[in-house]
């Protein structure tokens, strides 16, 4: 039950108390510890959580209008956030809730367990941070008319999950690193059920499996992880297979294996795609205007990998660039791509330098760029959010390019969502003064997504003689009768396909047909890798 408090009590005698973590609650008491009363799931308590996160903890009453009350027309909206403010105020006292001309802003003491996780990764203080990541940010919320707190609640929940995610997964490498995989795999199951869509966290688990000897726990995880990508229709990547073998048919340590698996080879058969990436950044740099190429292939063919050699040479030569990823996960969240592809670029100097308006459109998109632009409200106007967010990422894009150009890489994108698609490919069509080099890579044509027809490169299977400088790259083949055709048998085999060309070797690696040992392949028993190779699908 709910007290009244005087309206003489002072605001420093409430001390708000908000669990966003795991749940969607919150409480209230006095500074002597007295109960005052709590809030559930709802629209009160909806204002309370955003106001809280808000850069300078307030927004106009018009933006929380929309946010709150998107489904009812706009006098009835306001009417319903003064009872809502009223409401607040009778519970908590007049001086929770100020209204400065027409911004309510939260002004009471609050506790907030996502600020304290927040604050205790600034402090560096890991153990705490990962004891109050209990969960995800306001699991699963839904409130009536209030589809534009949602996409908030959602990419606020991204954000976070991320940090929890690098953080656990650094501490499993400290644990590891101390020869203590039992202390690390509880901690490693908690970052994977915290993002499921990330290959890498499953990853990471199955080593803390192996490492633990926990040969049940690493089948059954080797097998959950291929069902739910089967069931998604995604291709595993090379690194996560051999994990895969690993963990369903341990076996003593082969060191020579190992090396096999973690060998990386050269990037091989994409020499005039690589080519033209290079003469487009050059083209960029010399005469300032954006360029835009696009990469199409089906997966397996090294889109992934092409990207990631030409970030590479970029940096070598210390120019700026920014690598993105398209997360399937993240399909259903509206401006997931766009609002990290903010973030990634808002880091770069020059940023600040974008007019407020923008800023303020910004920081609506994706709350954590307040460090960045620390006087945007992030409360700009949203008749038209779509249009708002493209000129504002635009203009971002132009002020960290005006010094120096900027490359701009998106990985598959046919993850994206598609209110990020839709700004990706307005800003694509008319970056104007950006000095900006986008490369986006998709398993299908730019024409899906992009009306301004960019160059397109299509990469293509690799030829037997790209496969035999494959093979060279992570060993010398010997001079024997087996050696001179197994170029042509893995193309056969592989279809041209870098990933399948790598299965096939890791698989022969595994079954000790075919295996790199002092940077020279060695085969024990040519027949049954002829018929491997024969008989593979």
């Amino acid at each position: 039950m709910t007290r009244r408090i005087s309206g003489d009590e002072q605001r420093s005698a409430v001390r708000l108390v908000l669990r966003t973590l795991g749940t969607f609650e919150g409480s209230s008491e006095t500074a002597n510890g007295e109960r005052l009363g709590r809030f559930g799931p709802g629209k009160p308590l909806s204002l309370l959580v955003y106001l809280a996160h808000s850069p300078n903890r307030g927004a106009p009453r018009d933006h929380l209008v929309e946010l709150l009350w998107g489904d009812v027309d706009t006098e009835a909206a306001r009417h319903a956030l003064r009872q809502t403010i009223w409401y607040v105020r009778r519970v908590l006292g007049s001086g929770v809730l100020e209204t400065d001309g027409d911004v309510v802003r939260l002004s009471a003491w609050c506790d907030s367990d996502a600020h304290d996780f927040i604050r205790a990764i600034d402090e560096h203080d890991e153990d705490k941070a990962l004891a109050l990541y209990t969960g995800d940010f306001l699991p699963a919320v839904a409130i009536p008319g209030g589809a534009e707190f949602e996409r908030w609640a959602d990419l606020e929940r991204l954000r976070l999950r991320s940090v929890f995610t690098r953080t656990a997964e650094a501490r499993v490498l400290h644990y590891l690193g101390r020869g203590e995989a039992r202390l690390a795999l509880p901690l490693a199951r908690r970052a994977r059920d915290a993002d499921l869509a990330d290959e890498r966290l499953w990853r990471r688990l199955l080593e803390v499996h192996l490492a633990a000897h926990d040969v049940v726990g690493a089948a059954v995880d080797a097998d959950a992880l291929e069902h739910q990508w089967r069931a998604e229709e995604r291709e595993l990547e090379a690194t996560t297979r051999a994990l895969m073998r690993r963990a369903r048919h341990p076996t003593s340590t082969d060191e020579q294996s190992e090396a096999t698996a973690t060998a990386v080879a050269t990037l091989v058969g994409r020499v005039s795609e690589f080519s033209a990436l290079t003469a487009a950044w050059d083209e960029v740099q010399r005469g300032g205007r954006a360029r835009h190429l696009h990469i199409a292939a089906p997966a397996g063919l090294g889109k992934t990998r092409l990207l990631s050699d030409f970030r590479l040479r970029l940096r070598a030569s210390r120019s700026r660039v920014v690598l993105l990823r398209a997360n399937p996960g993240e399909r259903s969240v509206p401006y997931a791509l766009v609002s990290s592809c903010a973030q990634a670029l808002a880091v770069l100097p020059g940023a600040a330098a974008i007019a407020p308006g923008a800023a303020n459109v910004l920081v609506q998109l994706n709350p954590a760029l307040s460090s960045h632009f620390p006087e945007a409200r992030g409360t700009p106007d949203v008749s038209d959010p779509l249009h708002h967010r493209t000129v504002a990422v635009r203009e971002l894009a132009a002020a960290v390019s005006d010094e120096r150009p900027v490359a701009l890489l998106v990985d598959d994108l046919h993850w994206a969502d598609r209110e990020s698609l839709a700004v990706l490919s307005a800003c694509a069509g008319d970056f104007r003064e950006a000095r900006i080099l986008l490369v986006t890579s998709a398993r299908g044509s730019a024409r899906q997504w992009f009306a301004h027809h960019p160059n397109e490169l299509s990469l293509h299977p690799l030829d037997v003689r790209a496969i035999a400088e494959l093979v060279a790259s992570l060993g010398q083949l010997p001079d024997e009768p087996w050696a001179g055709p197994l170029p042509a048998l893995l193309h056969g085999a592989s279809g041209g396909s870098p990933l399948i060309v790598f299965e096939l070797l890791q698989l022969a690696s595994d079954r000790d047909l075919l295996v790199a040992r002092d940077g020279q392949w060695r085969c024990d028993n040519v027949d049954c890798l002829l018929a491997m190779l024969a008989s593979s699908d």
